[in-house]
């Protein structure tokens, strides 16, 4: 396995563990929030869940814009791939002499 695939294994094994994290997390803030006792209790709990509920979804917003850079790069690699092998088809093949030559030129040579 290459570096860039190593890298990019381990960053989503971490950005999946930190969305599971925070999920939990914004969970159990709702769930004590909901069960404060006193509204200033319930005010932070709220705002802190409101906090990493917010994570959560950057996380989730990171995750796709990712994913999205990756299959770009893919299409770019395959796009490039194309390209080449049609640059080598067209390399293989040769022009008929004289064939980048203008039509007065060719009549110039043929009158000599």
């Amino acid at each position: 396995m290459s570096d860039a695939a190593a890298r990019r294994e381990r960053q989503d094994a971490v950005l999946a563990e930190l969305s599971e994290l925070g999920l939990s997390l914004a969970r159990e803030l709702h769930a004590r929030a909901l069960a404060a006792e006193t509204p200033l209790e319930a005010e932070k709990l709220s705002l802190a869940f409101q906090r990493v509920s917010r994570g959560v979804r950057q996380t989730f917003a990171l995750e796709l814009k990712f994913e999205r850079a990756r299959r770009l790069g893919e299409r770019e690699d395959a796009d490039a791939a194309q390209a080449a092998a049609r640059k080598a088809r067209l390399d293989a093949v040769s022009p008929p002499e004289g064939w980048l030559t203008s039509p007065v030129t060719r009549r110039k040579d043929r009158v000599r």
